[in-house]
């Protein structure tokens, strides 16, 4: 069982407009290594038809890396479909991951594509949660950013990473990757995505769900130079399950809040 997760990140100035400003949640080892194939090498990740290579000639020009000497690959040979994947076991007090890095194709008649899966396993290697972005698609020579970010269950033991390629057009799976980061946050962000005032003056927000089995408490000050938050009035109303709130009261036309999720 993991420890409590406790979480004080959404920060609002409620204005006429909002202004949302969010707190920095600490990161953690995730074990992640060689990604961005610095190594010279595929070591670390369990490869189909991927290599690390320094340059790429292609029918409309030559590849090279998005940042450092090497990249990877999944065209050093004919193939219909490429992949490389990887895996470690998750630190317990890792609430939210987060994989980020660099994707290129070529841009020719009909585009082979990558597809990013960020996963996490329970101690037998079942999947419990997973997250993609496909089709991951370019113009020629352009180096596209992706981001994946997903939750971490309770009783998870383990993370995965696959970066895969697939052929359309040609003989070639024309995909390379490059810059892949794997962050473990020990707090899931929450986001305050909305704040409004009802037609009655009420104050209301809404952020982003942190998983599962949580519970959320808006603190709230009325000056940016105070310190001290408190739960919102009336105090009995705490905590809540629902990732919205609306004040039962008129409030100040500003007001700083955050919101403290638990559980």
């Amino acid at each position: 069982m993991k420890p409590s997760r406790h979480i004080r990140t959404g920060r609002m100035i409620l204005s006429l407009l909002g202004l949302l400003c969010c707190q920095v949640d600490s990161r953690a080892q995730t074990g992640f290594s060689n990604g961005g194939a610095e190594t010279g090498d595929t070591s670390s990740w369990h490869v189909t038809n991927v290599a690390a290579v320094e340059n790429q000639d292609q029918s409309t020009g030559t590849v090279f890396p998005h940042e450092g000497d090497w990249f990877f690959t999944l065209a050093p040979r004919a193939a219909s479909s490429s992949g490389m994947w990887q895996t470690n076991a998750l630190d317990p007090n890792v609430t939210y991951l987060l994989l980020s890095g660099v994707v290129q194709t070529e841009n020719l008649a009909g585009d082979d594509y990558g597809e990013a899966v960020l996963s996490v396993l329970d101690a037998a290697g079942h999947v419990m949660a997973a997250t993609t972005n496909s089709p991951l698609t370019t113009s020629s020579f352009t180096w596209r950013t992706f981001e994946l970010g997903i939750a971490v269950p309770d009783d998870a033991s383990q993370w995965r990473i696959d970066l895969k390629g697939t052929l359309v057009f040609g003989s070639y799976v024309n995909v390379f990757y490059d810059d892949i980061h794997l962050e473990g946050m020990r707090h899931h962000p929450l986001l305050i995505t909305n704040t409004w005032n009802t037609s009655s003056g009420h104050n209301a927000l809404a952020w982003t769900s942190a998983g599962n089995g949580f519970h959320y408490t808006v603190e709230a000050t009325d000056s940016l130079t105070k310190s001290e938050f408190t739960p919102a009035s009336p105090t009995n109303q705490w905590p809540i399950t629902n990732t919205s709130w609306t004040n039962a009261a008129p409030q100040p036309p500003v007001g700083v809040f955050r919101i403290n999720g638990s559980r």
